[in-house]
């Protein structure tokens, strides 16, 4: 949900700009696109001085929410029958990217779209995704982005920024053992247990 925060949140600073969510499958990609929706529907926040009165989703359906600010963003899968193709959205997350595979190239479908955001002055792209091995676009982008951070070279704007943010370090994440026979048999099986906690 972080992504979906940094994403709401800079359309409602931002305007009228519009953006994509694009899972690996239909029902991420909806799961997500409700979090968005129920963040918009409860924000209370008097954006730019905006009126109380004004509610801040002007319409949504199950594909698109459209902003009391004119900003809107549109959910489509990567198993889609054109995923990604069309507009120009200014700002993208790009969810699970990992997963997206099965034959087809829905990165590459989207990303032509998504020249504007590379190079907008407020464009952003998150791709986010748990691991599926060494290969594809999104372990691409990971590799090209600590080659640059390694060797030094400065960012342009339009690169891509690497930030790790593993799920196991949030406390909402994990729970306690429920004994010490229970954290010996998850430590053995799945190689980790910190602090007393399963991860």
């Amino acid at each position: 949900t972080g992504a979906t925060e940094i994403l709401y949140h800079h359309q409602r600073k931002w305007g009228a700009i519009s953006g994509k969510l694009m899972a690996h499958k239909q029902e991420t990609s909806s799961e997500v696109f409700e979090i968005y929706t129920r963040m918009a529907n409860g924000d209370a926040f008097p954006w730019h001085g905006m009126d109380a009165q004004v509610k801040p989703v002007k319409d949504a359906t199950f594909s698109k929410v459209e902003l009391s600010n004119g900003a809107t963003y549109r959910n489509i899968s990567a198993r889609g029958d054109e995923p990604g193709r069309g507009g120009n959205p200014q700002f993208a997350n790009l969810t699970e990217c990992a997963h997206y595979g099965d034959g087809n190239d829905p990165v590459g479908a989207l990303l032509p779209s998504l020249k504007a955001a590379l190079k907008h002055p407020v464009g952003v792209i998150i791709a986010d995704s748990t691991p599926a091995g060494p290969s594809g676009w999104f372990y691409e982008m990971v590799m090209l982005c600590l080659k640059r951070q390694e060797s030094g070279q400065p960012q342009d704007l339009g690169d891509w920024t690497l930030l790790f943010c593993p799920w196991w370090l949030g406390h909402d994440s994990t729970k306690p053992f429920a004994s010490d026979a229970d954290r010996a048999k998850r430590s053995s099986r799945r190689g980790r247990a910190r602090d007393g906690r399963v991860h």
